[in-house]
């Protein structure tokens, strides 16, 4: 039920954006979404993702203390930190997407039971 009601969440969310974006244009009088901030709301949700599974993934590898486990958590502290410094930075990159799908599916493989 998490992935259902998370897969409909993310699929509204860029749905709606995508809509300001075509239809409104990049002209805020008109109600539209400059794609800079679609990148940076792409960037925040990166950010929080990653870092709830990194969470997951170190809390994880101190119960099992498998070395893959590890790399997983670093790996995913990494992403975190891209994100992080992507928001600071205001760095409108379109390869951000990418991420974003990367951290959906994983999260999606964490969330699925």
């Amino acid at each position: 039920m998490r992935i259902k009601a998370t897969a409909y969440f993310l699929s509204f969310v860029c749905c709606t954006n995508a809509k300001k974006i075509f239809i409104g244009g990049r002209d805020k009088e008109k109600g539209g979404v400059k794609i800079e901030e679609l990148l940076l709301f792409s960037s925040i949700v990166i950010a929080g993702l990653s870092f709830l599974l990194f969470f997951i993934s170190a809390v994880s590898f101190k119960r099992i203390r498998e070395i893959k486990l590890l790399f997983i958590s670093i790996a995913l502290l990494l992403f975190f930190l891209k994100s992080i410094i992507a928001i600071v930075e205001k760095l409108a990159n379109p390869l951000i997407f990418i991420d974003l799908i990367i951290i959906v599916m994983l999260y999606l493989a964490a969330a699925r039971k």
